[in-house]
């Protein structure tokens, strides 16, 4: 009788899993989803910069790259997206890019990197880059300090 107990109760949760599980994905409780804005902070080991090129691979259906410290230029082929970001004073780059998915980041690839004196970085393989999703996010975003 045990056994028996044990198998039902095993089978009822697996329905119930089965179940539940599409429609938790569906409401984004494991993470965010849709479309929406992903912010990127680009982290100098070397302190304020003043441009960057960076290439982003992969996301869903990215579009508009942007930056509220400067002047943003862009390309899309195919899934990568190739940005340009200038500031107009050297410190922290920032930018904004939107998505039809903000659960599924990009790939980003830090090319090339100009210190707040217009003078190439030798090496960019100590920078990473910091994502933040902000869900149904204008493109116009409040302003902070750089």
């Amino acid at each position: 009788m045990l056994k028996r107990f044990h198998r039902l109760t095993i089978a009822i949760v697996s329905i119930l899993l089965a179940a539940i599980l599409p429609t938790a994905c569906n409401f984004g409780l494991w993470g965010p989803s849709g479309s929406g804005v992903i912010e990127a902070t680009l982290i100098s080991p070397y302190g304020a910069e003043g441009a960057a090129v960076v290439e982003l691979t992969g996301g869903v259906a990215l579009g508009v790259v942007a930056s509220e410290y400067g002047d943003t230029f862009y390309e899309h082929h195919g899934d990568t997206t190739r940005a340009v970001i200038v500031l107009d004073e050297a410190g922290s780059i920032r930018f904004t890019v939107r998505t039809e998915d903000i659960g599924e980041l990009p790939t980003v690839t830090v090319i090339q990197v100009a210190g707040g004196d217009n003078r190439l970085r030798a090496d960019v393989s100590d920078y990473e880059v910091e994502f933040v999703r902000h869900e149904n996010l204008g493109t116009a975003l409040r302003r902070r300090a750089p």
